[in-house]
């Protein structure tokens, strides 16, 4: 499935309408940024321990934009998202006299020249198919540069999806996460030499199978396709996703668990 552009905005909507609440829920984007940067950090050989130029893709509220900038401070760093609020949310935490350009704007049209390294933290499984995400940040890397980046794979919110499919499985999501193999093959077909790549489950706990919910719409991973159906679920029907999902993967605390997995690759453009 390809993201069209009306599916585009509407996701480009939910994370701005979250943008204010998005941070209180993000415990997971954080542990993803905090380690996407120990990969930045583990330079491989021939590469500048400093690079020049570097493009982050999708900086959200700025959670790696903020290392990056305090890891490379004599780096000129260039961030996008789509959400233009997100933008403003990350500005806000960067000094005063930071030179980072934080730009909003649509990866698709984004254009610039070619960047030592590209990076990303929770970001690129939103472009569909994932070839378009690797595709894009091959586009804006130059020969011999570097593309480090982490994103959600198949498995991340997989006990809700399995509650949703249990309990309505005329309703599915209309598109699903990309499956590690996948995302393997697709890299490959870039041509980039892998350094390193590796998958990691990130486990979590909330107060409840509501609170869980909750903490999802408060982060606008509610809108765009690996939440929505064709039709949306009715409250009976999303009730009963939730008794289904408390009951499974309750605790005696009355908290849940649920898991986000993440892929992680550091790689080398061809020269």
């Amino acid at each position: 499935m390809r993201l069209t552009a009306i599916q585009t905005d509407d996701v480009g909507q939910r994370f701005s309408s979250a943008a204010t609440t998005y941070d209180r829920h993000a415990d997971v984007q954080e542990r993803v940024a905090a380690d996407l940067m120990r990969w930045v950090g583990r330079t491989p050989l021939g590469q500048k321990s400093s690079p020049d130029r570097i493009l982050e893709i999708g900086c959200g509220t700025g959670r790696l934009t903020v290392r990056l900038a305090g890891r490379f401070a004599t780096s000129q760093l260039t961030a996008i998202d789509l959400s233009a609020a997100m933008v403003n949310v990350a500005r806000q935490k960067l000094p005063p006299d930071h030179s980072a350009a934080l730009i909003p704007s649509d990866l698709r049209d984004f254009d610039a020249p070619p960047f030592d390294l590209v990076t990303s933290a929770s970001a690129i499984h939103w472009i569909l198919p994932i070839d378009n995400a690797f595709a894009a940040a091959d586009r804006l890397t130059i020969p011999g540069g570097r593309v480090v980046m982490a994103w959600m794979i198949e498995g991340t919110l997989g006990e809700l999806h399995n509650a949703r499919l249990r309990m309505v499985p005329d309703k599915p999501p209309q598109s699903a996460l990309p499956a590690w193999p996948q995302c393997l093959d697709a890299i490959e077909r870039t041509g980039w030499t892998i350094h390193r790549a590796d998958q990691r489950t990130y486990p979590t706990r909330h107060r409840s199978a509501m609170h869980l919910l909750r903490a999802i719409h408060d982060q606008g991973l509610t809108g765009g396709p690996f939440s929505r159906a064709q039709t949306p679920l009715s409250r009976g029907e999303l009730a009963a996703v939730m008794r289904d999902y408390q009951q499974r993967h309750g605790h005696d605390d009355d908290t849940v668990s649920a898991s986000y997995v993440v892929g992680f690759v550091d790689a080398t453009k061809p020269a």
